[in-house]
């Protein structure tokens, strides 16, 4: 059945070429056939490509709408070759230009569906979803008699010198001159920002600095 539709469609269709100026032969073959081949056999190869279900979104879509295309061509095609050759119709010059317009845009589709199934085949389009971030990442073994609910520690950020320079040779002087600054007001201690602009120090050195200069607290206990 198949077989007997295909050869009614083809044989139609290369009437309708012919019946619309397409005579010439190409090594002894009539071009006419190619009209056929061009809607039909196109549509085919769409179906297949559509209906398998085996390539990307992209390809499966435009397979569709060209298998659809091709269809509805061939049937007009069909449909109205066999009324203008019952009435003796010699096709108007719209059918003349849609005719000759189906190889180019048909060319330009199936290029576009080659196009689209090889770069499947490339890896660029992965089937299936999507992989969902930091779905493989492990999580951090856990040792034994650890608490694995247990908060974090927070991270504490370095001070900008080491431990070691905190009481750096220098710092002597540093700390006459701060204690020379309280005596002139009062032995009110320095703010950070007083430090650094009287010592030239950063902000750690500063806070070292305003320790060394503060009485120990004792909470209230009269220290003997």
């Amino acid at each position: 059945m198949a077989g007997a539709a295909a050869i009614l469609t083809f044989t139609t269709l290369r009437d309708l070429a012919i019946a619309c100026g397409i005579s010439d032969t190409f090594l002894g073959v009539p071009l006419a056939w190619l009209l056929p081949i061009t809607v039909d056999a196109a549509g085919a190869v769409a179906i297949r490509v559509w209906l398998t279900q085996r390539a990307s979104p992209a390809a499966s879509r435009l397979a569709r709408r060209l298998s659809w295309f091709c269809i509805i061509l061939s049937i007009l095609g069909n449909a109205g070759q066999h009324g203008m050759a019952a009435y003796g119709i010699v096709p108007p010059w719209w059918v003349i230009v849609l005719v000759s317009a189906v190889p180019p845009a048909m060319f330009g589709a199936v290029t576009h569906l080659a196009v689209l199934l090889n770069r499947e085949d490339e890896g660029a389009w992965i089937w299936g979803p999507d992989p969902q971030p930091n779905e493989d990442i492990p999580s951090p073994p856990v040792k034994e008699g650890e608490d694995e609910s247990a908060p974090e520690e927070p991270a504490v950020e370095p001070d900008d010198e080491p431990e070691a320079e905190s009481r750096a040779p220098g710092d002597g002087a540093k700390l006459d001159q701060l204690r020379a600054w309280m005596a002139d007001h009062g032995g009110e201690v320095p703010s950070k920002r007083k430090v650094i602009e009287l010592c030239g120090v950063g902000h750690p050195k500063a806070g070292k600095l305003i320790e060394a200069l503060e009485p120990p607290k004792t909470n209230g206990v009269k220290v003997l």
